[in-house]
């Protein structure tokens, strides 16, 4: 009677057991998001870390001040020379001299820089550079018709999303770009930024829909940086 006892016990126990565990299975496999291992935040964060892989570029940016004494009168470009010019590795091909908004013309030969200015003022550049520059120790002051003051500042690294990336980003495929950020065949998202849409905006009815706003910078190549709004939506 005690064996019998016992038996009937551990089968009560091995049947409530297996019905939980089947109890559990269902609810997972039925719960929106999650029978996939894909919820809501994780879904967001596929489509975010995937667009800023993609579209996030840097930037060095170096203050240059010039105060040239040179007359305006017969000032040329060569009469304007920094030659202290500290930077061992740059890559002209990936550099511009930028006032404000305004790209200036710049030639550098050694450890001259000749910049065009056409007059006896204070002027404000940046060096802009899409690679780390390193720097030599050197003055900060040169003599040049009668003399052309330059002093370099310290390089800011700036990072921000590529106006260019975006761009290429808004013609690609849809299926392409799910593909490529590994987002789940079975899931679908749609994103705005700025002017630029990516995905699909057909949400069916009767399906939840998620959603997350981020603000962010585009960096343009004169090195401004100009805030954006991004909305993303997965279902």
């Amino acid at each position: 009677m005690k064996k019998r006892g016992v038996s009937s016990h551990l089968d009560w126990v091995i049947g409530f057991g297996l019905f939980t565990v089947s109890v559990v299975f269902l609810i997972v496999m039925l719960r929106p998001g999650l029978g996939s291992g894909y919820n809501s935040e994780r879904l967001l964060d596929i489509v975010q870390d995937g667009l800023m892989k993609d579209v996030i570029w840097s930037l060095y940016k170096t203050p240059l001040k010039v105060d040239s004494h040179c007359e305006s009168i017969g000032a040329t470009p060569s009469s304007n020379k920094c030659t202290n010019f500290p930077f061992t590795n740059l890559n002209h091909g990936n550099t511009k001299i930028v006032e404000g908004d305004v790209e200036r013309f710049y030639s550098i030969s050694g450890s001259q820089l000749s910049i065009d200015i056409s007059d006896s003022e204070i002027h404000y550049f940046n060096i802009l550079n899409s690679e780390e520059i390193n720097r030599d120790t050197g003055d900060t002051l040169s003599i040049n018709c009668p003399h052309t003051d330059c002093y370099f500042g310290v390089p800011e690294k700036l990072e921000g999303i590529s106006e260019d990336e975006l761009d290429s980003l808004d013609i690609e495929n849809y299926e392409t770009i799910k593909s490529r950020w590994h987002y789940p065949d079975i899931k679908e998202f749609y994103m705005e930024i700025n002017n630029v849409k990516i995905g699909t905006d057909e949400q069916p009815l009767n399906t939840p829909v998620y959603i997350r706003r981020i603000s962010d910078f585009i960096l343009k190549d004169t090195g401004e940086l100009e805030s954006v709004n991004i909305l993303i939506k997965v279902w």
